[in-house]
């Protein structure tokens, strides 16, 4: 599913539009022509080639839809599954870390309540320096773990919904889909209103939203048991 932007759409209207023009002034001729030469160019076969070269400009005008891909993705039953998991997965890791995080905090205490100048309390402030280190480069790699499971999902996810929009709009001559996002579930939420803001499509009408048939594609196609 490719964003091809605005601009194609423009090119494309400007250059059949330029090529109805000049048709439209090779059939009419110059001024300075005789009138029976500018009646002779005005036949069928004149007007067959304007009505063919204005054709393309009102398919490309429509033919474009848009859609609310955050708002499908949300929807679909395996990415939420997926998602849920490592969610679940997310905390009971963070919970782990806290209680291990604490005894050896616990630990640490412990130990600067002794002498420094005891040998053997330095060797245990030395060892657990080496275990607060590999605690923390434990916590990074169940963070990366967890994003690039969370990563590999959406991207097939995505593709998915990528393929189910490709066959719908061939099904229905759609030759272009924009981005579209919904409204803000919460104003309070910047990250949100900033998405809605910043939205590629400021307006549209309703007909052209794919979105909620888009949406019943997907959830029709949950591959679970």
């Amino acid at each position: 599913m490719k964003s091809l932007g605005r601009t194609g759409i423009g090119i494309g209207v400007l250059a059949a539009c330029l090529l109805v023009a000049e048709l439209a002034i090779q059939g009419l001729g110059t001024t300075t022509a005789p009138a029976e030469a500018r009646h002779a160019s005005d036949g069928p076969a004149d007007a067959t080639v304007f009505q063919a070269a204005a054709e393309p400009a009102a398919a490309l005008l429509g033919t474009v839809a848009v859609l609310d891909v955050t708002a499908v993705m949300n929807e679909m039953p395996e990415l939420r599954e997926t998602r849920a998991a490592i969610q679940a997965d997310f905390q009971r890791a963070q919970a782990q870390f806290q209680k291990r995080q604490q005894e050896l905090v616990q630990r640490r205490q412990e130990l600067q309540e002794k002498s420094a100048s005891d040998s053997s309390v330095r060797e245990e402030m030395e060892k657990l320096g080496r275990e607060l280190e590999q605690f923390q480069a434990e916590i990074q790699l169940q963070q990366r773990e967890l994003l690039a499971r969370e990563g590999k999902a959406l991207m097939e996810a995505y593709a998915r919904l990528n393929a189910a929009v490709g066959d719908y709009c061939k099904e229905h001559g759609i030759t272009l889909v924009l981005r579209s996002t919904g409204r803000p579930v919460s104003a309070a939420n910047p990250q949100e209103v900033l998405a809605y803001v910043n939205r590629e499509v400021v307006w549209s009408q309703d007909s052209l939203d794919i979105t909620p048939a888009i949406k019943s594609i997907m959830i029709g196609n949950d591959s679970r048991p």
